[in-house]
């Protein structure tokens, strides 16, 4: 019978008794002074806490409409009660509005307000701050990703947070980001696709999968605002530098998102001319066929 002995090495321990090895570890002890800690994560998180604590947004959070554009954050409201009624589809989108045929009319894209008459129909009644939460879940998630896109793309570990605090120091973001209306939802979608795109620029076989995600997502924004298309411009410009997926899966994306986009304003306009609905704008004014570009100038500023 062999006896051995027993060793020690950093990190682990060596035994061999009876002709067996046995190798025993244990964690490494870590002292306060090899800790990291990320100062500027932890600065651009507390100012960002401070913002949101101090702009009111999680005190309204529950709110109902109220303030700047009510009448617009009330049209939420309304298509999304409309959507409660029995049977009505997504393609049958309404609101209450007298002057149209039962109603009926479309402007953006209404799934939103589809997601959240299902989400009241769980509830067994209407709860108005829902649709703040949809929005609060988009801001958040496109923040994210454009403190990921940035870092990327700047090769700043630093850059991407502070890029995201720059947005969410906005007081449009303050009033709007937790609101009824899905203007920042859409400008978040675009912060996803620039993420999404940068993933894509990484290389690997999920190149074109990522490609995709961010077309899809370029998409959504433009469904809800068609001018949030323009964000899609920096996207041109990076795969003109990188060529990151191909000719030809390029003007396929880029065309998929554009008639996308396309489709839906065109039904929309059908839709309604075909209920005489008229208060929905789905058309481009141009700033030349203002009749008092003045009063327009005025009521920007006054904001």
């Amino acid at each position: 019978m062999i006896r051995g002995h027993a060793g020690r090495c950093s990190g682990c321990e060596l035994r061999m008794d009876d002709c067996e090895l046995k190798v025993v570890f244990w964690p490494k002890p870590m002292h306060l002074a090899s800790m990291k800690l990320p100062l500027h994560g932890v600065l651009v998180a507390g100012v960002a806490c401070l913002l949101v604590l101090g702009s009111g947004m999680l005190r309204h959070a529950l709110d109902e409409p109220y303030s700047i554009h009510e009448w617009r954050q009330r049209d939420a409201l309304s298509q999304t009660l409309r959507y409660m009624e029995p049977g009505r589809g997504l393609l049958e989108p309404a609101m209450h509005f007298q002057h149209a045929d039962g109603g009926r009319g479309a402007g953006e894209f209404t799934g939103v307000y589809y997601l959240n008459a299902h989400l009241w129909k769980a509830f067994g009644r209407p709860v108005p701050w829902t649709l703040r939460w949809t929005q609060a879940i988009a801001l958040l998630f496109g923040l994210l990703a454009l403190s990921r896109a940035v870092q990327r793309w700047s090769g700043s570990q630093r850059a991407g947070p502070w890029a995201a605090w720059a947005v969410l120091a906005s007081p449009l973001i303050q009033f709007y980001g937790v609101n009824y209306l899905v203007n920042p939802s859409a400008l978040m979608a675009v912060f996803v696709a620039w993420w999404m795109w940068a993933q894509s620029e990484s290389g690997g076989q999920r190149r074109l999968m990522w490609a995709i995600g961010a077309a899809a997502c370029l998409l959504v924004a433009g469904l809800l605002r068609p001018t949030m298309l323009l964000g899609g411009l920096p996207l041109v410009v990076r795969w003109w530098s990188r060529r990151n997926v191909g000719w030809a899966s390029a003007l396929l994306l880029g065309a998929a998102v554009v008639f996308g986009t396309g489709a839906w304003v065109m039904w929309a306009k059908s839709y309604n001319a075909q209920h005489q609905s008229f208060y929905f704008l789905t058309t481009l004014r141009p700033l030349w066929d203002t009749p008092d570009w003045r009063a327009v100038w005025d009521s920007l500023t006054a904001v």
